[in-house]
């Protein structure tokens, strides 16, 4: 059954608040928890707080170890990556982007949100990153879509990450349940993700709107494959044909999530107004 999401990011009703931080008037940090608990957080988790920060800044991704932390501070840990985000430069252009590419669109409706490829938490810094980009786009978008669910899909995932993201609201599936899942209504999030399994979604259904490895990197891993032979045929080359069926009479353009990563490219490909 698709959650129905309450204010806040993707929660259905039964489930807790977001933690919440904010600075008192001498500076400290007050950390309140489900809208009841407060505490302040002591210089031991201020340091870690900064190294957060920092971890953050540089955008890597480097090892954490999620299965040392509690359930409380894993939701500590990714508020604190939301919340210097959301301070960012780079939060600011893409919630920009999506309000006056995305919003406003005649016709376009957007009932599902499929997440593809995120990897786990508890090795990958460039993951939780992602995750926290991803609500906020979610949240632009939920300003005017009646957003009914938010499937998640990876087999990397660990039983930990799993636990987190059904704590948030999450639904969390095993292959080829996304796949299945996919129409003309769906938002497609997937920096990252192998083009085989972009492949099986388009196969299925077109996105609405789709963030993901660009089209232009498939081409240029075709001409390395052919080195002046034809691929034609090819897997590569059926999946690079069914992408440019799929980015015909759609707008597309290349965006990174944040300026210090320095991963794969991605774009986002969507809509023009009558196009489908």
């Amino acid at each position: 059954m698709a959650n129905q999401f309450s204010t806040g990011m993707a929660q259905s009703s039964n489930q807790p608040q977001r933690n919440h931080f904010t600075r008192t008037s001498d500076g400290k940090l007050k950390f309140t928890q489900g809208g009841v608990e407060e505490y302040m957080v002591d210089s031991v988790v201020k340091e870690g707080i900064e190294e957060m920060k920092r971890c953050m800044q540089e955008y890597e991704g480097k090892p954490r170890k999620w299965d040392t932390l509690s359930p409380t501070q894993r939701a500590l840990d990714f508020d604190l990556f939301t919340q210097r985000y959301g301070e960012s430069e780079d939060s600011k252009k893409l919630v920009q982007f999506i309000e006056r590419n995305v919003l406003g669109i005649k016709g376009l409706q957007i009932r599902t949100c499929i997440v593809a490829g995120l990897g786990s938490f508890n090795t990958s810094v460039r993951a939780l990153a992602q995750l926290v980009a991803f609500e906020v786009i979610f949240e632009v978008l939920r300003r005017e879509f009646d957003i009914r669910d938010i499937i998640v899909q990876d087999p990397a995932m660990e039983q930990l990450d799993q636990e987190f993201l059904k704590s948030r609201g999450y639904t969390v599936v095993k292959h080829p349940e996304a796949q299945n899942a996919i129409d003309e209504t769906t938002f497609l999030f997937c920096p990252g993700i192998s083009w085989v399994t972009i492949w099986e979604f388009l196969v299925v259904g077109r996105p609405c709107l789709y963030y993901g490895p660009r089209q232009e990197d498939l081409e240029h891993m075709l001409m390395h494959l052919g080195g002046g032979w034809s691929v034609e045929g090819t897997k590569e080359d059926r999946w690079n044909n069914e992408f440019l069926r799929f980015k015909a009479g759609r707008k597309s353009m290349e965006m990174v999530l944040a300026e210090a990563d320095q991963g794969p490219k991605n774009e986002f490909v969507w809509l023009n107004e009558g196009s489908g």
